[in-house]
């Protein structure tokens, strides 16, 4: 269920009617996909972030999307903003209406492939479990023909 029609003009007209919010420090605000992969360090960060900025905490309440920019504003105003880098994740936005990502299936194998990202999104066994397959198979190979 995507909601009820017109939400987002009304979603427009609530914003404009409400006060404007300054955030509590001068950051530099970051959006990222909200997956994502941390170091033992950033996670630890964040957490005494999360513990200790409770003006911080407070203005992202009413964010929208807030798991897709709190998480990088914190790390890229912070000493790990050198270690930050791109998505790990390969994922297609369907053209249809760009709520869900593509479903891979085998015909995707050579974009996945081509794609050099470590992870991807979206699989389902009930629509293909041959790419499933393909995927596990090539990787099992290879790390048997590390070890």
């Amino acid at each position: 269920n995507q909601g009820f029609r017109g939400k987002y003009r009304v979603e427009q007209i609530l914003n404009r009617l409400s006060p404007k919010r300054k955030p509590p420090h001068n950051y530099t605000f970051s959006g990222n996909s909200g997956w994502f992969c941390l170091s033992y360090n950033a996670v630890i960060f964040l957490l005494s972030s999360y513990q200790n900025d409770i003006q911080l905490v407070r203005f992202f309440k009413y964010v929208w999307g807030a798991d897709e920019i709190y998480f990088s504003t914190i790390l890229y105003n912070s000493p790990f903003r050198e270690q930050m880098f791109g998505n790990l994740v390969y994922t297609v936005w369907q053209t249809e209406d760009k709520l869900h990502p593509k479903t891979f299936r085998i015909g995707d194998k050579n974009e996945l492939h081509n794609s050099n990202k470590f992870f991807a999104r979206k699989f389902d066994p009930t629509i293909d479990q041959n790419i499933i397959d393909q995927i596990s198979n090539y990787y099992n190979k290879s790390w048997d023909r590390r070890n």
